[in-house]
């Protein structure tokens, strides 16, 4: 199941309810807009303290079909996921760019980690 939840909701209480039974985080922001970058730290400490057990995350860079109005640069992105120890990808949501690798590798990763608790 994939849940969508922007920097902007109020509904904290429903997010920390369901955060709490993830398996996989996809942290994701817009290239054409630098505030969607900075929030990835809050929501990093979001998933940090509402999830008491390991999970996989990826950090996903999303319009990279709009590079004319990039305004946070695939280095960037590249070094955040350094910074925070995620793999990193850049997707286009509208043209399909990436999104396959982005899910197939979180998703292969999540069962490689959950075959160890079995």
């Amino acid at each position: 199941m994939v849940w969508e939840y922007a920097a902007t909701d109020r509904c904290k209480s429903i997010k920390r309810t369901y955060i709490k039974e993830t398996n996989g985080i996809m942290f994701v922001y817009d290239i054409t807009n630098r505030d969607t970058f900075r929030y990835i730290y809050y929501w990093l400490r979001e998933a940090k303290e509402n999830i008491d057990r390991d999970f996989l995350a990826i950090l996903i860079g999303n319009k990279c079909d709009l590079e004319s109005e990039r305004k946070v640069l695939y280095s960037e992105g590249q070094a955040l996921g350094e910074e925070l120890g995620l793999p990193f990808f850049e997707i286009s949501a509208l043209d399909e760019t990436n999104v396959e690798n982005a899910f197939s590798f979180l998703i292969e990763k999540n069962f490689e980690l959950l075959s160890k608790f079995k």
